[in-house]
């Protein structure tokens, strides 16, 4: 398979050397090191590409933009991981968003990163934007958050009587009234008190249901999307989220 002696010389004449003496004390010094690090967490808005990936594409698509829009981070920035609505108890409520969201970021100098960051605040790269720093923000957790949600009609008909079944199912006494073009929910205050929805509305128009609802933790959208039935198939959804409150 070799195409000539250079090759054939690199394949038979490779040796695997040991490393130098003292290399394993300083590989556990490194991995010490960076078990002690602590994240820094900061507000990102996600564009449309990233919706409906994978933790771990959006991960790696977000390290990527960050390094295009702060060069200097290379050799300082080591782990990028979305820390809001991809977290295990997250990840199977609320598929497919883009948006604002939080990363947890690890690096070598946090000093440095957040000094970048700052420099830079607004900047973007390939539609994400770095939004603000976040203090005192444990991973999974938020306390309100406005979610625009987009259903084609075809797919999800009916969607606002079924919203509103949804929510009741979640024990939410909910009605809607009638304003201008559209719909709004009517909630008591015992039913904001449940942390699911704490107001919101909706509309149909030109095949597509749209719907801006302030959500709190224990919202499920993707209960909301299964309650439609149907065969399992993907069916094109779109959902953002922004004004994300701790």
């Amino acid at each position: 398979a070799c195409t000539g002696e250079e090759q054939r010389a690199a394949i038979t004449g490779h040796r695997i050397r040991p490393p130098e003496e003292g290399y394993l004390s300083r590989l556990r010094s490194v991995m010490e090191g960076k078990r002690r690090l602590k994240p820094v967490y900061a507000r990102m808005w996600l564009p449309p590409l990233v919706a409906g990936t994978t933790p771990q594409w959006m991960n790696g698509w977000v390290f990527r933009a960050l390094l295009g829009c702060y060069p200097e981070l290379v050799e300082n920035l080591l782990s990028v991981r979305e820390s809001l609505f991809t977290t295990r108890e997250n990840l199977r409520r609320f598929p497919g968003f883009h948006g604002e969201t939080v990363f947890a970021l690890q690096a070598w100098d946090s000093d440095g990163l957040i000094q970048a960051l700052q420099r830079l605040d607004g900047a973007s790269s390939d539609g994400l934007v770095f939004l603000s720093l976040v203090e005192g923000f444990e991973p999974g957790r938020f306390r309100q958050a406005v979610l625009t949600l987009t259903l084609p009609v075809a797919h999800f008909p009916d969607a606002g009587r079924r919203l509103v079944e949804y929510l009741r199912g979640m024990y939410v006494p909910c009605n809607v009234r009638r304003e201008g073009e559209g719909y709004r929910l009517d909630l008591p205050a015992r039913a904001r008190k449940k942390r699911v929805v704490f107001e919101g509305s909706y509309r149909a128009r030109a095949g597509l249901f749209a719907a801006r609802l302030l959500i709190g933790p224990k919202f499920d959208l993707a209960g909301f999307l299964r309650s439609f039935g149907g065969p399992g198939r993907r069916r094109p959804t779109g959902v953002e989220f922004s004004d994300v409150a701790w």
